[in-house]
């Protein structure tokens, strides 16, 4: 019995019966043996089947070399895949083991190996074979890739990348070499020979390669690389044209910029906005983060300890009175919560707005990954419970690839439960490795699946302008006002009502928030109060002497907005990893400025997060505010178009939205740090510094003051117990320690909200936004449930 090794062999195959024996038969002929090998065939008409049958290897439905690919990989067992084209075979017995034992010295995550053709030019052996080893060399980084017609990859990196890209004909196998390479997985050629036929005798045809064949790979090559940005892709598809002239199987991608990203952005930023200015505005957020954080210690080294503090003294200042005004706003916003939660919408709306009313409808967007029916079922029956009626939403669920069969399950589930309650339900499958798009936020998915809605409901006759369309998680479960004080909201704003978004002041994490644990519950519930804050005291800001309001209150999480103003702003960009933040800087750029938000206080109720296990919850988490902290991106994408916009895009209004982007997502990550971290890093630098009446004084205010700043947290947590009621059967304990639980708001300041976010600010200024393009979907767990997202 020969040793079997973790190695699933792949081969893709269309009318292959006259190679398929002989690789077969070589890999039979190996001193060890792959776990499984499977023969993906794309509907051969010859004997390939049958030849892959006698040989009692698995068979799957496959298509086109990247599909086939791909369904192989997905019936494979192993833990590395190997990818062998139909015209390639083992020359000797103990290639395989070598092969295998090379890779896993080498550590590497793909590889491939050299050619030996049939062919008896040995130059056509050696030009390939020398195209293959010049673009692996470490001194060729832009270049750098690899071709052939055998590739061994370890299954996370390609799982985490999506697999092949379905949207190429050919060349697959360089295009997600290129794309592993720029996720940072390690990449080599194993030195050992594999035989490979160029020959076209299956084809019917003795013609050997020619040099215009050669020649078509080597342009197909190059058109791959140049397709990667959008300025240099129409000379790309015009090379690649080229290639397929020349020999159009080896040699030629397809068309695939994306009809589903906005047509005039590049990974967010305006299709003419050069790379230096994209790095500059990256490296401009990033290095002053870094500045304002390192700012004690550089203040330090110089000896400067008077700008040091007034530095400290402002800052304290500045905390002081924005805890103030936080405690004020919330106080204001639960009067408000209180106010209209009282009020019966529906019956304001038919006595001022029927007739507007009656053609109003609203979309229920439901982006989906792997959540089960006890996340999805709750959320579709608040929505089936709202007071406008349910018969007034359609409902489209907007479902990723991967989880397809399992979500479509889900989809029946719920129309045969709410199908006669909702105006309608359809769903949208969202293809997995649309070239471009970041895989891990909702971003892509609900794009895709708004895009083919539209599209549908246009051909149908349908007035765009009359829907509303609702995005959201698919946790969330509205309170049963919401969509009906949203409508009034909505048709109050008059002839403006489409150049608004409208959203909940009170997004709470109440579906699950007491059985997180403390430091995530914490954080979500603080999180649900500065949301509230900020819509009653930072919803706009005044343009000085012009008396112009500019409404800065972005878009977070799940917001309403028209869906002709959607299509208007050309959906979400699905380039970028950041779908909801990056929606409201994309529509004040568009609008020059004018765009608005209205808040309503009715409440939402939404996961907080949660895992299967204590530790698990946390690392959950902190992927999560990682991938929030890549929001960031849509700092340098909005300065750079608002640098870009000229004309009517007045001066004044691009200075407030810069002001508010810099002061929330660059200077505000600091402040809490340097407060903390200050005094003792000018002391250990600067010890002289420690003999002041600096030194005394300034820490005695600090602590005279945070003492009092920690006293307002009192007043702000009996308004969170009011908002969020705790569980009844509390003892009187439990209490006391919601109450302590202050000290978490402090620790997670300085951890989970502030490490992953200065690694994400880190990520962005070194130039990762080209190949950070996977990012974690956060899984949703229900207590005592097994099933996730």
């Amino acid at each position: 019995m020969k040793e079997k090794i973790p190695v699933s062999i792949i081969i893709p195959t269309k009318n292959e019966q006259l190679h398929l024996p002989r690789l077969l038969e070589s890999i039979e002929n190996q001193t060890v043996q792959p776990v499984d090998i499977i023969v993906s065939d794309a509907g051969s008409k010859d004997g390939t089947v049958e030849i892959a049958k006698e040989h009692s290897v698995k068979v799957v439905k496959g298509g086109m070399p990247s599909v086939g690919r791909n369904k192989g990989a997905q019936q494979s067992s192993g833990e590395i895949l190997l990818f062998m084209d139909a015209d390639t075979y083992f020359l000797k017995e103990n290639d395989l083991k070598e092969i295998y034992e090379k890779f896993q010295e080498g550590k590497y995550d793909i590889a491939s190996c050299y050619f030996k053709t049939e062919e008896s030019s040995i130059f056509t052996q050696g030009l390939l074979n020398f195209l293959k080893w010049f673009a692996t060399r470490k001194y060729n980084p832009v270049l750098k890739s690899d071709f052939g017609a055998f590739l061994i990859i370890r299954k996370d990196p390609f799982d985490r990348v999506n697999g092949f890209n379905e949207e190429l004909l050919m060349m697959e196998d360089t295009d997600i070499v290129q794309r592993l390479i720029r996720f940072g997985y390690v990449h080599g050629i194993i030195n050992k020979k594999i035989g490979v036929s160029l020959s076209l005798e299956k084809r019917g045809k003795k013609k050997s390669l020619s040099w215009k064949m050669v020649l078509g790979v080597i342009l197909g090559y190059f058109s791959i690389l140049l397709t990667s940005m959008k300025f240099t892709r129409n000379f790309a598809y015009k090379l690649n044209q080229t290639a397929l002239n020349l020999h159009g199987e080896l040699g030629g991608v397809i068309d695939f910029d994306s009809p589903y990203s906005p047509d005039d952005r590049s990974q967010g930023y305006p299709i003419d906005v050069d790379r230096k200015t994209r790095r500059f505005w990256e490296i401009f957020v990033g290095f002053f983060s870094w500045f304002f954080i390192l700012l004690p210690i550089i203040l330090a080294v110089f000896r400067l300890e008077t700008i040091f503090v007034i530095y400290i003294a402002f800052l304290v200042a500045y905390w002081f009175m924005r805890t103030l005004k936080f405690v004020i706003g919330v106080a204001i916003g639960y009067r408000r919560y209180r106010r209209e939660i009282e009020i019966d919408w529906m019956d304001k709306i038919k006595e001022k707005y029927p007739k507007e009313f009656e053609k109003l409808k609203f979309t229920y967007l439901c982006p989906v990954y792997a959540e089960g029916l006890d996340i999805l079922e709750p959320s579709f029956e608040a929505f089936a419970n709202s007071d406008v009626g349910a018969d007034k939403i359609d409902v489209v669920f907007a479902i990723e690839e991967k989880k397809e069969d399992f979500q479509k399950k889900n989809f029946e589930y719920l129309r045969k439960k709410f199908g006669s309650k909702f105006r309608s339900m359809c769903y949208y499958v969202h293809p997995a490795g649309i070239p471009g798009e970041v895989a891990g936020v909702k971003g892509g998915n609900i794009n895709w699946a708004a895009r083919h809605y539209v599209k549908d409901i246009e051909a149908e006759g349908e007035n765009i302008e009359e829907y509303l369309v609702v995005t959201c998680d698919s946790d969330l479960r509205p309170h049963e006002k919401y969509l009906s004080a949203v409508a009034y909201k909505y048709f109050e704003n008059g002839k403006e009502r489409d150049n608004y978004y409208y959203a909940s002041a009170l997004h709470t994490f109440s579906n699950n928030i007491w059985e997180v644990p403390h430091i995530i519950r914490v954080q979500s519930n603080m999180l649900t109060l500065v949301l509230l804050y900020t819509w009653v005291m930072d919803k706009k800001q005044v343009i000085p002497f012009k008396g112009e309001e500019v409404y800065i209150r972005d878009t977070f999480s799940s917001y309403i907005v028209n869906l002709k103003t959607l299509k208007k702003f050309k959906f979400w960009d699905p380039e970028i990893a950041n779908d909801d933040t990056a929606f409201y800087c994309n529509a004040m750029v568009r609008s020059k400025g004018t765009f608005k938000s209205q808040e309503v206080y009715i409440p939402t109720y939404n996961d907080a997060v949660q895992n299967k296990t204590y530790w698990k919850s946390h690392v959950s988490y902190y992927k999560q505010q990682h991938r929030w902290g890549w929001g960031s991106i849509n700092v340098p994408t909005t300065y750079a178009a608002l640098a870009h916009e000229k004309g009517d895009f007045p001066f004044w209004r691009k200075l407030v939205i810069f002001k508010y982007l810099f002061e929330t997502q660059i200077w505000y990550l600091s402040i809490a740090f340097v407060l903390t971290f200050g005094l003792a890093l000018m002391g250990m630098i600067n010890p002289s510094y420690n003999f002041t009446a600096y030194s005394y004084n300034l820490a005695q205010l600090m602590s005279l003051v945070f003492i009092f700043i920690t006293l307002l947290n009192i007043p702000l947590i009996i308004y969170r117990r009011k908002i969020l009621s705790v569980p009844e059967e509390w003892k009187w304990w439990r209490h006391i320690l919601d109450f302590a639980e202050i000290i978490f708001i402090t620790i997670n300041m300085l951890t989970f909200g502030f490490i992953p976010y200065i690694q994400a600010k880190t990520e962005l200024m070194l130039g990762l936004t080209s190949f950070k393009r996977n990012f974690y979907v956060t899984e949703k767990v229900k207590k005592n449930t097994q099933e996730s997202s």
